[in-house]
């Protein structure tokens, strides 16, 4: 804390009117995962070289300062960059000439919220400007939840219609069933009660015809009991 408050003294005592730092965006809003994009420009702007300026751009947390980028007399000194930062942070070259620092930061976390600070030194001057940085976990929209009750409310009712048309089915089959057994029912009882009355039909005329041949059985023995009789009233 103590290095951060001398720092900006000595920053604030030597800011070199001639010398002008903006940056694109005081304050900043992003969610964890997602990549961010941080510019600055400064005036002049260099002129074909960057041999006559020092860039220095880092990241002020409470308790420490983290370097992501560096450039002194043109050359870019990767190695001062913070390991919090390693692979995460590039600066865009190309622009640099054009008067614009764009720090393109990937994938961020919640630890990368804070200030970030970007120093232009040309010859005995220097200036600087800040920005804040607010990195939030991924929030649910209030409209997302609803789409998944939606798509539960839709999977009920589907279920739901699937389940009545399957129970009106099953009880089609049932009635179905209970009316075939009932008509096997019925033509097995009109059978029965054929076969019944067929059998009774027969037995009536066997018996009355046994009761003709036994009378006529009786008529012979008595014409029979007669003709001898006659026979041996006239032998006598």
């Amino acid at each position: 804390m103590v290095s951060r408050f001398l720092l900006l003294m000595a920053l604030s005592v030597c800011v070199s009117g001639t010398l002008v730092v903006n940056v694109a965006n005081g304050s900043y809003e992003a969610e964890v995962g997602q990549n961010l994009t941080l510019e600055w420009t400064f005036t002049p702007k260099p002129d074909s070289s960057l041999k006559d300026f020092q860039i220095f751009c880092s990241m002020f947390t409470v308790h420490k300062e983290l370097f992501l980028f560096k450039l002194r007399e043109g050359v870019v000194f990767l190695q001062s960059q913070a390991e919090e930062f390693v692979g995460r942070v590039q600066c865009d070259q190309e622009v640099l000439k054009e008067g614009r620092i764009r720090l393109n930061v990937s994938s961020l976390r919640i630890e990368d919220s804070g200030q970030y600070r970007c120093v232009v030194w040309k010859n005995h001057g220097y200036n600087f400007n800040t920005c804040e940085l607010s990195v939030t976990n991924r929030t649910v929209s209030e409209t997302e939840p609803e789409r998944p009750a939606s798509a539960s409310r839709g999977r009920i009712g589907l279920y739901s219609g699937l389940t009545a048309a399957a129970s009106v089915v099953m009880l089609f089959i049932f009635y179905c069933l209970i009316i075939r057994l009932r008509n096997k029912c019925d033509k097995q009882t009109t059978e029965t009660d054929s076969t019944r009355s067929f059998s009774l039909g027969d037995k009536e005329p066997l018996s009355q015809g046994n009761c003709l041949q036994e009378d006529k059985s009786t008529i012979i023995s008595v014409r029979t009991t007669e003709s001898e009789k006659s026979s041996s009233f006239l032998m006598q």
